[in-house]
């Protein structure tokens, strides 16, 4: 019981999708982003990744409108993330959830998170220390979504933020942070 309501927890927060269509481009041409490529096209944001910790996830997930017992089970739980980041596509997979794929600076694609459909927009950060994820809520959809992925100097801790913008002016945005520690290079 307490796996499925982790997994169910896990969708709604890190935005399982189910493509409709997977697009390549080609890898930004930075010199940090080439740098940072390895032989094996693997790219530096590549491993997997356990949280640590987390600030202000309950409230995140109470906006949402999930369930008191999930956002207990969600805001107690350690997941594990694993990245694949090979060329400009980067997967984000978790354990026993579907995968969630981003073309860097490629076409937008739609993603399902709880029957609501939103288009996803990623890019790298500024500094080219992480990435971002807009999802942009379609049709009746009442908010947006923004990831900030960033990994340290050391490359070993991912600091990821999540904030909820809502449509309606009157609502403030909510957004939580979670540290990500690196288990291992993938």
């Amino acid at each position: 019981v307490i796996v499925g309501v982790l997994g169910i927890a896990l969708v709604i927060i890190f935005f399982a999708t189910r493509h409709k269509k997977r697009r390549t481009t080609k890898l930004k041409e930075t010199d940090a982003a080439k740098d940072g490529v390895d032989e094996d096209n693997s790219g530096p944001f590549e491993g997997t990744f356990q949280m640590v910790e987390h600030q202000n996830f309950d409230e995140f997930l109470s906006a949402l409108d999930i369930s008191w017992a999930v956002r207990s089970a969600a805001t107690r739980a350690r997941p594990i993330h694993s990245i694949t980041h090979k060329e400009n596509l980067i997967t984000m997979k978790f354990k026993g959830i579907p995968r969630a794929t981003y073309a860097i600076d490629g076409p937008p694609n739609q993603n399902v998170l709880c029957e609501c459909a939103f288009e996803c927009k990623a890019r790298y950060t500024d500094d080219n220390d992480g990435f971002e994820v807009h999802q942009e809520g379609l049709d009746q959809v009442e908010y947006n979504i923004h990831l900030c992925w960033k990994l340290s100097e050391d490359k070993e801790t991912v600091n990821m933020t999540l904030t909820i913008d809502f449509k309606d002016d009157e609502k403030e945005s909510v957004k939580c942070t979670q540290v990500y520690r690196r288990a291992s290079k993938c």
